[in-house]
């Protein structure tokens, strides 16, 4: 008996600790969602509903609790890039693709900002291992959804690069913040761009002979 009481005991505290601890990266998120792109451990404390000490317990430090959030994040983001019909006429799938990255970019953007800002978590391999996988996933989207046109360039390796910076979150953050156009007008430069690189009469020098 005392050896089934303490096998039904041990899991609990793990879900418990589990538990706690996506309280607190949930916490985080939803403060750097709602602005504050450097919040203090207390402020995560108070809106996780735990002590500061509790933050501490599960978190050495801020990289590793900013790596749990991306941890968390990643499969969420992933979901937001759905498969585009390649049987689609390409003005469509431009246009989708785009959509994709605009919807995507604008949730993630606090996020992003609160990472650039926090210099251990700037510098974290864990959260740079996130980008890296997230950034296959791009690219795999691109090749999968332009897979004809890009067969008929010579140089298929240089437009991907080229569909990647027009698709990019720079790019959209440069037409976002700095150029401060509205939403519609984003896509529809990010369109043109990208339309500029896969349409082959439009590339006529990169297409195959």
């Amino acid at each position: 008996m005392a050896a089934t009481a303490s096998t039904t005991r041990t899991p609990r505290r793990r879900t418990s600790g589990k538990t706690t601890k996506s309280q607190i990266a949930i916490a985080l998120l939803d403060l750097i969602n709602e602005g504050h792109l450097q919040p203090s451990h207390q402020a995560i404390a108070e809106r996780a509903g735990v002590s500061r000490r509790t933050v501490f317990v599960h978190f050495d430090n801020k990289e590793e609790l900013y790596a749990e959030v991306i941890r968390q994040q990643v499969p969420r983001v992933e979901r937001l890039i759905q498969p585009i019909a390649r049987t689609a006429p390409l003005e469509r799938r431009v246009a989708a693709l785009v959509a994709q990255r605009d919807h995507l970019y604008s949730t993630i953007a606090n996020l992003r900002r609160a990472v650039r800002s926090e210099p251990s978590a700037r510098n974290s391999p864990k959260i740079a291992v996130a980008a890296e996988r997230l950034r296959r996933v791009f690219d795999q989207q691109v090749r999968t959804t332009f897979a004809y046109e890009l067969r008929r360039f010579k140089k298929p390796a240089a437009t991907l690069q080229r569909i990647e910076l027009a698709t990019s979150f720079e790019t959209w953050h440069h037409l976002v913040s700095h150029q401060r156009l509205s939403r519609d007008q984003v896509r529809a430069n990010m369109a043109i761009l990208v339309w500029r690189e896969v349409n082959v009469s439009v590339r006529a020098d990169d297409a195959m002979q």
